[in-house]
């Protein structure tokens, strides 16, 4: 019975080796296989995850270097992950630029020049001071305009209705533009309460054929920070003569001024 139990314990001796044996081959099998399938993740990391041993893979394949595998390539279309989450692309020509929140407002491509009826092209006007370019609806006409859209000189009165020195002034721009046809008149309404169709009246009413136009606020408080409140001061009945440089002055002189006198200050543009 000895002899049959130690035959027995051989046995299964013999077969616990056998089927230890058989374990060892299929796990190296298995890592072997997955070391390579999973070739691209680097040998080390796989191998770290399967319990160590560098004998399967040379060290010099399981070590990924710090550039190539981590540096986009410049033409492979791939790129830098924004905060968002979109991608940028890295040296691709998708038509990224510049952006243009740094162009003059208002400006244009393919701009030549001043026109000389009242509408600048937008190259001109970025050299201008700001309110050369606010537009202002001819009450007396059809369309818009700017200040600065002119090749001549500019003889800009503000005024009211109400105001009979300006009505006086008025008179006597009639008279320089009977004289000289190398300026242009604009009649600019400060008064926030007169409507556009009172400005109308007024100059058919007293046969003045030029430009008239309402003035916008924003206009109104650029001519102040430009010249001073006496510009909204109707009765001194103030005129700016604007040169198509951009320069541009008020008279200094409270009242009606001669036809002369604005002459004068627009031949010195």
């Amino acid at each position: 019975m000895e002899r049959t139990r130690e035959r027995r314990g051989t046995d299964e001796g013999e077969s616990s080796d056998a089927e230890s044996d058989r374990d060892d081959g299929a796990a190296r099998r298995t890592r072997r296989s997955v070391l390579a399938a999973a070739g691209v993740l680097g040998g080390t990391a796989v191998a770290g995850c399967l319990g160590g041993g560098s004998s399967e893979t040379d060290e010099g394949d399981s070590t990924a270097t710090d550039d190539s595998e981590m540096t986009p390539d410049a033409g492979s279309g791939m790129g830098t992950a924004t905060p968002d989450g979109s991608e940028m692309g890295s040296g691709d020509e998708s038509g990224m630029g510049t952006a243009t929140d740094g162009m003059a407002p208002g400006t244009e491509s393919g701009a030549t020049g001043s026109m000389g009826d009242g509408t600048e092209s937008s190259e001109t006007m970025a050299d201008l001071p700001s309110w050369y370019g606010r537009e202002l609806r001819n009450v007396t006409g059809d369309g818009t305009f700017t200040i600065g859209g002119f090749d001549r000189p500019v003889v800009l009165e503000t005024f009211a209705v109400w105001c009979p020195v300006c009505t006086s002034q008025q008179e006597r721009l009639a008279e320089l533009r009977s004289q000289r046809d190398d300026l242009v008149v604009v009649s600019l309404d400060i008064d926030p309460n007169e409507s556009a169709s009172k400005v109308r009246s007024h100059a058919s009413d007293h046969g003045f054929d030029w430009r008239y136009a309402v003035a916008p606020p924003e206009l109104t408080s650029q001519l102040v920070d430009e010249f001073g409140a006496v510009v909204t001061n109707a009765p001194s009945a103030p005129v700016i003569v604007a040169c198509q440089d951009g320069s541009a002055s008020l008279i200094d002189q409270r009242g009606v001024k001669s036809a002369d006198t604005v002459g004068g200050h627009v031949d010195g543009c």
